[in-house]
């Protein structure tokens, strides 16, 4: 992703954005164990779609939405022994999407680089159809003195993402090295894409206070386990089925508080997250006549995201 754009261009959409956009507010139990938080802001996600034949790229389908609106919901529990657990459910919508299709076909392709492609189709009415991602986490806290604490701990995470890209633009190898050209029908759906990524984590959590300023953490590794992904071309009335390897994921946060008032604080935030592509089999379905096709480690898939919060939150 242009990393150094967007993350300018999201923090200024937050900025401007309305104070219950970015805002957060936590509701906390009378004895302190259980604590209840709620938060809006905006983020940015990419996905790459691969097709592979004898192990040569042949085809590479780029999804990405901007601006993307979020909001999340988390539970955490103080438990005995410095135990804690922690739910949290986040959902995306909306946002700016578009999606590139980008085919490698020999003999007009002439080499494996990205402007090197023989066909090529540009989609700028992609919409995301749903993004959501649900989390359990349990943890330790190992230290902890008056200003800091860090913590251990691993957990489950799930996410779900799926584009629909309508419309657009192509220029196609024909009788000749990229002779066709022409357009979809602006309302015709012709790609559907979707993403689910069970993950397994271990993850390093911290804080630390001085003064009226809090900062905390949390680095988190881990392993996607049973990821798959669909594929749905409509025009051709075939779904590509993949179930994808074990892949690495790494995901990172940080946020930035100052104590405004007794009860509230104001917080700066940023997450990013990176699942590393995982390669996979498919299977190609008719669904039309019902008939398919497996093609063994054909196919392959990633997914990244990032996210950037700013409001206040508050203690009840």
């Amino acid at each position: 992703m242009r990393h150094t754009v967007r993350t300018i261009a999201l923090f200024s959409l937050i900025a401007s954005a309305p104070q219950g956009q970015a805002a957060e507010l936590i509701t906390q139990s009378l004895d302190g164990s259980i604590s209840l938080s709620g938060s809006a802001g905006l983020m940015t996600i990419e996905a790459n779609e691969l097709v592979y034949d004898g192990g040569q790229r042949i085809s590479r389908l780029v999804w990405e939405s901007d601006a993307v609106g979020l909001v999340n919901g988390t539970l955490d529990m103080e438990l005995q022994n410095s135990w804690k657990a922690r739910f949290s459910a986040s959902g995306g919508f909306g946002g700016d999407s578009d999606m590139t299709d980008y085919d490698w076909i020999a003999p007009f392709s002439t080499g494996e680089g990205m402007d090197d492609w023989s066909d090529r189709s540009r989609h700028p009415d992609t919409k995301l159809d749903h993004y959501y991602r649900l989390e359990a986490e349990l943890s330790r806290t190992m230290f902890e003195d008056a200003y800091s604490t860090l913590g251990l701990g691993g957990g489950l995470r799930y996410t779900d993402v799926k584009w629909s890209a309508y419309g657009g633009s192509f220029i196609y190898s024909d009788a000749g090295f990229r002779d066709f050209r022409g357009r979809f029908p602006d309302d015709e759906r012709g790609i559907s894409y979707r993403q689910q990524f069970p993950v397994a984590y271990a993850a390093l959590n911290a804080t630390h206070v001085t003064g009226d300023w809090r900062l905390a953490g949390a680095l988190q590794g881990g392993l996607t386990v049973g990821a798959r992904d669909t594929d749905d071309h409509w025009m051709r009335a075939l779904r590509f089925e993949d179930r994808l390897d074990t892949a690495p994921v790494i995901s990172a946060n940080v946020e930035v508080g100052y104590q405004i008032m007794p009860n509230a604080t104001f917080y700066l935030g940023a997450g990013l997250e990176k699942i590393f592509e995982a390669r996979g089999d498919t299977t190609m379905v008719d669904t039309t006549s019902g008939a398919s096709q497996t093609f063994a480690d054909s196919a392959g898939g990633d997914f990244s995201a990032m996210s950037l919060s700013m409001g206040v939150k508050g203690r009840f």
